[in-house]
């Protein structure tokens, strides 16, 4: 996350809203267990699509998307 250490150790919620406060009022539908926030940084993550292999994020902050890759 570009030098974002706090992002390694600060704890996440896994929900069907966003639970941070910024973007807890947004308007978005909710969706079951389809964000992840992190209330203390507040930020706050759409899921796009997960598998074994991949992980894809949409911010909620700006809508860019985020796309992770399974290193083995």
């Amino acid at each position: 996350a570009g030098g974002m250490k706090q992002w390694d150790e600060e704890p996440f919620v896994l929900s069907d809203k966003c639970e941070n406060a910024m973007d807890k009022e947004n308007g978005s539908t909710p969706e079951k267990d389809k964000y992840i926030s992190c209330p203390k940084s507040n930020l706050c993550w759409y899921i796009i699509g997960v598998d074994k292999e991949t992980l894809s994020l949409s911010y909620m902050g700006r809508g860019n998307t985020l796309n992770y890759k399974r290193v083995k």
